[in-house]
């Protein structure tokens, strides 16, 4: 998975809620947990928004902000607008 892939999905778990621990979320990204840790502080500068790690739930979510829509479009939703 090339780099805005992972950003790109990282974005959408992040989103969603469901990325489970860091660890998890290298392993399913194929990178290391730094790597992950490097690529949530770009998404924060990116999208000026706050990520942080929810312990009781195991996942990463957006506590200020929100990621713009279009992140979430498909190639097929943007050739049908």
């Amino acid at each position: 998975m090339d780099y805005v892939n992972q950003l790109k999905q990282m974005a959408k778990l992040i989103a969603l809620e469901n990325t489970g621990t860091p660890g998890e979320l290298a392993r399913q990204l194929d990178i290391d947990e730094q790597s992950v840790r490097d690529r949530i502080h770009q998404l924060e500068e990116l999208y000026a928004v706050d990520i942080s790690y929810v312990e009781k739930s195991r996942t990463f979510r957006v506590s200020h902000g929100q990621f713009p829509m279009h992140l979430f479009k498909t190639s097929l939703q943007y050739q049908m607008n």
